[in-house]
């Protein structure tokens, strides 16, 4: 990943990293893993279409809850 405009702050450097990850991912059926902080795997999941999952977790900020 690179250091992204410098007004950015790290949290928002990852927040675009995942959602880049979420578009780009397979209309597939899968498993993905989330990692903690440290690296741990903390969950473990399967989607029918691996991309709509991913989104699902990182919404853009038109598509976001109020």
């Amino acid at each position: 990943m690179d250091a992204g405009n410098a007004g950015e702050t790290q949290e928002e450097n990852v927040q675009l990293a995942l959602e880049k990850i979420a578009k780009t991912a397979p209309e597939l059926p899968g498993v993905y893993a989330m990692k903690g902080a440290k690296g741990a795997i903390i969950y473990v999941g399967k989607a029918k279409n691996l991309k709509n999952r991913l989104s699902s977790y990182f919404p853009t900020p038109q598509n976001a809850l109020p």
